[in-house]
């Protein structure tokens, strides 16, 4: 009887600590390259009002990511504030001006950047459009490439959605700006994945070099 009281005490505890874990972001399509020399990943689930906020998940050895809400901060039409509990989603912005990210890079100069862009959000009726995506760089560097790579219903409120984005080149840092189209977006959860990509000629430098340790093992082996 001591040992299964012990066990129920025990599992009691675990599902009391499961129901109380912090849930991250919706991190629904992370991308292939995630992890790959030159990459960051940053989320933010907006916990509290902080403004400028840090990533709550920072894996960006370039600097420090952070985002920036810009509005009137008080309750009246098109105006922004932070919202404990909206409709089962904790930690909100109701952003009735603009959310800034900004990522900081690598410095060095390539020719292409690649942006993974995941929001968790409530934009209004399905009727109206998704809110505005806007990318500035510094460098010089453009957009080249913007798409809407998925967008899924989480619940009767609040959507998901992905976006894809290439800057050419490389810049050292670049601001991602969201608008809503008419009033205001809630924003619930923000997930940045980017990578600077090398030039072709790099990458094939890494791979004959992967290839030769190789044979150079191989050798070793056979004597």
């Amino acid at each position: 009887m001591k040992y299964q009281s012990a066990f129920l005490a025990v599992l009691t505890c675990g599902v009391v600590l499961l129901a109380t874990a912090p849930v991250l972001a919706e991190d629904i399509y992370p991308p292939e390259w995630r992890g790959e020399p030159n990459s960051t990943l940053q989320i933010w689930e907006f916990s509290t009002d902080v403004n400028p906020a840090a990533p709550d998940v920072d894996q960006n050895p370039f600097g420090t990511a952070e985002v920036t809400v810009h509005g009137e901060f008080n309750f009246p039409l098109r105006d922004t504030w932070w919202i404990p509990e909206d409709f089962g989603h904790t930690g909100v912005w109701n952003v009735g001006g603009t959310m800034a990210i900004e990522i900081p890079n690598d410095p060095e100069l390539r020719p292409l950047k690649k942006i993974r862009l995941q929001m968790t959000y409530d934009g209004g009726p399905s009727t109206e459009p998704d809110p505005w995506i806007e990318v500035i760089a510094s460098d010089g560097a453009a957009v080249t490439d913007f798409q809407l790579v998925a967008k899924t219903a989480l619940d009767d409120i609040y959507s998901h959605a992905v976006y894809d984005l290439e800057l050419a080149p490389n810049p050292s840092m670049e601001t991602i700006y969201i608008q809503p189209r008419f009033c205001q977006v809630y924003i619930d959860e923000i997930v940045v994945d980017t990578i600077c990509v090398p030039e072709p000629s790099t990458v094939l430098l890494l791979v004959i070099g992967a290839a030769g340790l190789a044979v150079c093992a191989l050798r070793r082996r056979g004597r």
